[in-house]
Parts: C-alpha cells; structure tokens; sequence
C-alpha cells in the first residue's frame, strides 16, 4: 500500500478528510484519504502518493508533484552527462 500513486476524486480541505482512487489487486478502490500536512490543502484529480496505511481503508497522503510545480525537474549534470554519446 505505501507508495502506491493514485488520483483523489474529492479535495482534501485543510484538516479534512478526502478520497482516493488507487491500483489495489489488477483494479481500483476507494480508500478515505487525510493530507500528511493537516495545514495542506489537496484539489480534487490531483495524482498522491500514500505515505501510511490505516487499516481498514485510511491512507494518509501527498500530493505526488508539490503545490505550484508542474513537472519533476530531472534535468541534473548525472543524468545530462548519460545521454551525451
């Protein structure tokens, strides 16, 4: 379950609760979802990662690419230097 990506198909309030959809046994299932950050606000299709499990079906959660960021920079020296011939 940790570490597992999915998408919440209700915003996460600050301090509030929210649900995920997320790829559990070849399918998808709802879990109640709470922001890592009790101060974060989470809107709605935002893709998450579970960070904790609380069985039954509690996940805690955050967003997969941080607030205000549209993309993971992978733009570093290692990675440039790889694809160079």
């Amino acid at each position: 379950m940790l570490a597992k990506v999915g998408r919440l198909t209700s915003a996460i309030a600050p301090g509030g609760m929210g649900e995920v959809m997320l790829p559990i046994r070849g399918g998808t299932e709802v879990y109640f979802a709470y922001a890592a950050d009790a101060a974060e606000e989470i809107p709605k299709n935002t893709r998450v990662v579970v960070l904790d499990h609380e069985p039954p079906r509690t996940v805690i959660v955050s967003a997969a690419i941080p607030s205000g960021r549209r993309s993971v920079d992978c733009s570093s020296t290692r990675l440039r230097s790889r694809t160079k011939h």
